[in-house]
């Protein structure tokens, strides 16, 4: 059974205008490269995707990576953006760019040259991160592309090796440049770019309220959560504008399909402490449903002796958001396992700068 899932997270994307390329640009007065700016990161409350893990505000990576590239796509046309057409695309428009380290920003080019601004057009604009999904040899790059309404990327899957899960991220469409920007914007040169989290960031954190007993975690398990499915940006041609309260309403249909992660396993293990401790990494998971099925199994010992928890995700509720039935694109939780003298365990998505859920508890 389908499921069509409403995508809550926003960022927004700027480029720039131009469909020739240095040699071949006549009319060209100015022979301005076309440049991006990084990508700009919203927080709401080619050979493999170079960068693995959260970028973001909020994360160790909190600008767009010089060694990252991105796909961009590009209208030309003249007058005021009327709608995105196929017939209007630039030579440029579906293919991956990099960072250039003369211009200090990502430029595109037809070999050795680059594209420059076209005299008397404008341009429209968009973009999907990262340039590689790396589905494997059985998907077909076709299967992303751009249109009227906006991106669509088929039949993705979510790396089952959380340290090969990557953030997967589409830019907001913008139209009517004309020009590559003379300011500096995020520290790089060139039109800002500005992305959405196409997926939802999940971490751990653990603290031991207890004075007499010593809980150690061994390792959790994300247990029948669904990991392929179709995105859909879903924009409604309306000129200029690009509203997620109006015209633009993404969404995952996520299939039937269904795995278990591994987010933590150490046979060590690592000591619960009276401070609250966030584990090391994300996982970057399909935004969902949770079903009745999905679960996290939880095994740690209490004074050595070893136990095992299992939660239904979607029981789990948080003092300010309520239950936890869905994983929303473009939200980060963080479920914090509490363990306390009653035997209690508690866990509280939080979701911060990309969205933080708190206090969601679990009573043992």
């Amino acid at each position: 059974m389908k499921k069509i899932l409403l995508v809550t997270a926003i960022a927004s994307v700027s480029l720039a205008s131009c469909v020739n390329d240095e040699a071949a640009n006549p009319q060209n007065i100015f022979k301005q490269r076309i440049v991006f700016d990084t990508p700009v990161l919203y927080s709401n409350e080619s050979a493999r995707a170079i960068e693995y893990g959260e970028i973001g505000p909020n994360t160790d990576k909190p600008v767009y990576p010089t060694t990252e590239q991105f796909v961009i796509y590009a209208n030309s046309y003249e007058g005021s953006f009327a709608g995105w057409s196929a017939d209007n695309e630039a030579d440029f428009s579906g293919t991956a760019i990099a960072y250039v380290e003369d211009v200090n920003g990502w430029a595109p080019k037809n070999g050795d040259k680059y594209y420059y601004w076209e005299s008397g057009k404008k341009m429209a604009f968009a973009a999907c991160s990262p340039a590689d999904l790396e589905q494997g040899s059985t998907w077909s790059e076709s299967n992303r592309y751009y249109g009227a309404t906006g991106l669509t990327i088929e039949n993705f899957t979510v790396a089952s090796d959380p340290a090969k899960q990557f953030d997967l991220m589409f830019s907001t469409r913008t139209c009517d440049h004309e020009s590559t920007p003379t300011t500096t914007t995020g520290g790089y040169n060139g039109v800002p770019i500005q992305f959405q989290h196409a997926l939802s960031a999940i971490r751990f954190a653990v603290k031991n309220e207890s004075d007499e007993e010593t809980v150690v975690l061994k390792s959790i398990k994300v247990m029948d959560v669904n990991y392929k499915g179709t995105f859909n940006e879903n924009i409604t041609e309306d000129g200029v504008n690009y509203d997620r309260d109006d015209n633009v309403s993404p969404e995952w249909e996520t299939t039937s399909d269904i795995t278990t992660y591994t987010a933590y396993a150490d046979a060590t293990g690592i000591e619960f402490t009276s401070t609250l401790a966030t584990l090391d990494g994300s996982m970057l998971l399909m935004p969902q449903d949770l079903s009745d099925d999905a679960q996290l199994e939880i095994i740690y010992t209490v004074n050595g002796k070893e136990r095992t928890k299992y939660v239904p995700l979607n029981t789990l509720e948080s003092t300010t958001k309520g239950t936890i039935s869905s994983w929303d694109l473009g939200t980060r939780y963080t479920y914090c396992l509490h363990y306390k003298a009653q035997g209690k365990i508690f866990f509280a998505p939080a979701v911060d700068e990309w969205i933080d859920i708190d206090d969601i508890v679990i009573n043992l």
